[in-house]
């Protein structure tokens, strides 16, 4: 039931702010898809407190009745540009029929399975590997959600000027290097922390970026048909890298190391620049042409 209802919530937020805008569009993306960060940030903090302090169970309801006032109010505020015709379909398949939109589905599978690994582990990592406290951990949630606040509005803004393509391009580049440059070599402190701060930068582009890359490339009135496809990208994406991810962790790693783990988190990010570079070159030759 959640997710079949945070699909419904979240769809049309993330489709809808695109059609509103053109030469700020990707900013006016980001900016809203930034909400959740702002979202992870708070939650971090209150759901530890609620759960010391009134239990597990009420901590749910509470989070529960949050999400039924904020959504009720909010909700029946949203408005779409453009008006489906009769003829229009609900999921566009006729996109794939050319090389573009199979190449930024697999971009999105890939970047969307490298960004649900380190964000399911980093907590329990500060734990596990570093030694530190359940708080500590907590506050890992804390750290990658507001830099990611800041890295969606920066990437954004960037994509305005340099072309959603070309800033998606950067921030799974971003992504990858945090993960296998900071990530893995290291088990001190710093540079953990610095793969925290980077990730939250650049993994949260990942998202907001892709709709707007969609608009971009196919137009926006055939956006709403096409986010069914998208959507359908990220959730093969978390099932093809979190429950493999946690297998290893417990095959390879006994629980305790959590190499093989980030290994597969830096292939997945790899391998989403790859695809994203072929359908850099499909678009154009010109490397540095706004796209």
């Amino acid at each position: 039931m959640f997710g079949v209802s945070g699909a419904f919530l979240y769809v049309p937020a993330v489709a809808l702010p695109p059609m509103w805008f053109e030469k700020y569009r990707g900013l006016a993306t980001s900016v809203a898809v930034a909400g959740t960060g702002v979202g992870g940030v708070w939650q971090s903090f209150a759901t530890r407190a609620m759960i010391e302090n009134v239990g597990r169970e009420w901590a749910l309801r509470i989070s529960g009745l949050v999400l039924i006032g904020v959504c009720s109010v909010t909700s029946p505020l949203l408005r779409t540009r453009m008006k489906p015709t009769k003829r229009e379909k609900i999921i566009d398949f006729s996109v794939l029929r050319g090389i573009k939109f199979p190449l930024l589905f697999f971009t999105t599978l890939l970047g969307g399975g490298a960004y649900y690994i380190p964000i399911y582990n980093f907590p329990s990592y500060s734990v596990i590997v570093l030694g530190k406290t359940q708080s500590w951990g907590a506050n890992m949630s804390a750290i990658v959600n507001g830099s990611s606040i800041v890295g969606r509005v920066a990437m954004g803004y960037l994509g305005d000027k340099i072309g959603p393509l070309n800033a998606l391009w950067l921030a799974t580049a971003g992504t990858c290097l945090s993960v296998l440059v900071l990530w893995l070599p290291f088990k001190a402190v710093g540079p953990y922390l610095a793969s925290v701060i980077l990730f939250g930068f650049f993994s949260g582009a990942i998202v907001s970026l892709v709709p707007v890359s969609a608009a971009s490339l196919f137009g926006v009135k055939r956006l709403p048909s096409i986010m069914g496809l998208i959507m359908l990208a990220y959730a093969i994406g978390g099932l093809v890298s979190s429950p493999p991810a946690g297998a290893m962790l417990d095959k390879f790693g006994h629980g305790t190391d959590f190499s093989s783990l980030i290994i597969y988190a830096g292939v997945l990010a790899t391998a989403a620049v790859a695809t994203q570079s072929v359908l850099r070159v499909v678009i154009s030759r010109q490397l540095f042409k706004k796209a």
